[in-house]
Order: structure tokens, then C-alpha cells, then sequence
């Protein structure tokens, strides 16, 4: 009877061992697994830290490049802005300047305009008068033409005195002297 007792201790035994050899032999697997998880995890933070790596390496590449830009061409490029700006403030002035001096000018121009235009009124009318009196004079030297030498009743060599016309009266009329 012990016999047959220790006999279903040691199958009991047996099948306890056979249960945690199979239990044992799952928590391999998924140990494995796991295993193999974390040495998929370790890879992909490897590859992370290289990346990070490399990024770290451009990021200082970059800084090192806009370091030397700013040393050899924004330093030079705000300095020759600088100086443009300053040329340009000064030609605004001499713009100013000069504005002032095209509008005194044209002052100046638009006075002589009106001298100009005075003047040749007073011209026009100058000519017209001129033209007034070389009409009168022609007018003048035609009458002395047709007018008899002498005396209108002087004796004139044998000549007849004659009366003075209507048309003569009117000719001395407009003589001035």
C-alpha cells in the first residue's frame, strides 16, 4: 500500500514534472520572443542613436557654415547695406536739394515766360502802329507826289492857278505837322 502510494506520488510527481517541463519550455518561447523583441528594440535604438549621431553632425556642419557665412558674406552684405543706405540718404538730400533748385527755376522760367509774352504783345502792337504809319507815310509821300510844286496860286511859268479840289482839301485835312 505505501508502495502503491509512493508509486502515485511519483507518477503525480511525474506528471507535476512533465507540466512544468512543458511550462518551462513556453516561458523559453516566449522568452525567445522577448529576446528577440529586445534585440529588435536594441537595433532600432541603435539606429536611432546613429541617425541622432549624424543629425548632431550636420546640425554642427550648419552651425559651422552660417558662423563662416556670416564672417565672410552677412557681415560684408550688412555693411555694404549700410553704406547704400547711407549714399541713399545723401542723394534724397541732394534730390531735395535739387527739387528746391528746378522749382526756383521754374519760377525764374515762368517769369520770364510772362516778360517774354508782355514784350511781344507790346511788339504786336508796336508792329501794328508801325504798320499804321507806313500806310499814313505812303499815304503822304502819294499826295506830295501828285501835289504841284510851289504854290497852289503862285504863278507857276505860265501855268493856270487853279482852286483846290474837294480830294485835296481832304488829304491836307489828315497832314499832320
Amino acid at each position: 500500500a505505501q508502495l502503491a502510494s509512493l508509486e502515485a506520488q511519483l507518477a503525480n510527481t511525474q506528471a507535476q514534472l512533465a507540466s512544468l517541463e512543458e511550462a518551462a519550455r513556453g516561458r523559453d518561447a516566449r522568452v525567445d520572443e522577448v529576446a528577440c523583441v529586445a534585440d529588435a528594440l536594441r537595433a532600432d535604438l541603435e539606429a536611432e542613436k546613429a541617425k541622432a549621431e549624424a543629425a548632431q553632425t550636420e546640425t554642427e556642419r550648419l552651425r559651422s557654415e552660417l558662423v563662416a557665412a556670416r564672417d565672410t558674406q552677412i557681415l560684408p552684405d550688412l555693411a555694404a547695406l549700410d553704406e547704400m543706405e547711407s549714399r541713399l540718404h545723401s542723394l534724397a538730400g541732394s534730390l531735395r536739394a535739387r527739387e528746391r533748385e528746378v522749382a526756383s527755376l521754374n519760377g525764374t522760367v515762368e517769369a520770364q515766360v510772362m516778360e517774354r509774352r508782355a514784350l511781344a504783345e507790346e511788339l504786336r502792337g508796336a508792329r501794328e502802329e508801325a504798320a499804321k504809319l507806313a500806310v499814313k507815310l505812303e499815304k503822304e509821300r502819294e499826295l506830295r507826289r501828285r501835289a504841284p510844286r510851289g504854290s497852289q496860286n503862285a504863278g507857276n511859268g505860265g501855268g493856270k492857278d487853279r482852286p483846290m479840289t474837294k480830294s485835296m482839301s481832304r488829304a491836307f485835312k489828315t497832314l499832320r505837322y
